[in-house]
């Protein structure tokens, strides 16, 4: 998550820890890649960054104040927004620029749409042949 270590903001912001939201349409997906995403995640958390810890969550997206909620009472200071949302891409990104939380994707529709871009390792496994 090199992205993070150049946010300035970032350690005032996050306090003691910083916490990612993995951001999914409905239920936390279900596909290779979103597990691959997960998972990757998952190990990024046993790391710091600026010297601050990680934590990690699924999110399962429905509105704009409901995703409002949702940033405030668990305290997200990253969100990581899934290919799916990429239709409600600028109503998160608005609520993450009025609540200061950075957004991430991989996906370029996700980033055209206003997203941070992410470079993305993480490949799905292999369909067997």
């Amino acid at each position: 998550m090199r992205v993070l270590a150049y946010d300035n903001a970032l350690k005032i912001r996050a306090g003691e820890r910083v916490v990612i939201a993995l951001l999914w349409r409905g239920a936390p997906g279900d596909d290779a890649g979103a597990a691959a995403r997960r998972a990757a995640f998952t190990q990024l958390a046993a790391l710091t960054v600026q010297g601050l810890p990680m934590s990690v969550t699924d999110v399962s997206y429905t509105d704009a104040t409901a995703l409002r909620t949702i940033i405030q009472t668990q305290g997200i200071d990253v969100m990581f927004i899934d290919a799916a949302l990429t239709d409600v891409v600028p109503a998160i990104v608005q609520v993450s620029r009025e609540l200061k939380v950075a957004t991430l994707a991989s996906d370029l529709g996700v980033v055209k749409a206003g997203a941070r871009w992410v470079r993305s390792t993480i490949r799905p496994p292999a369909n067997p042949a």
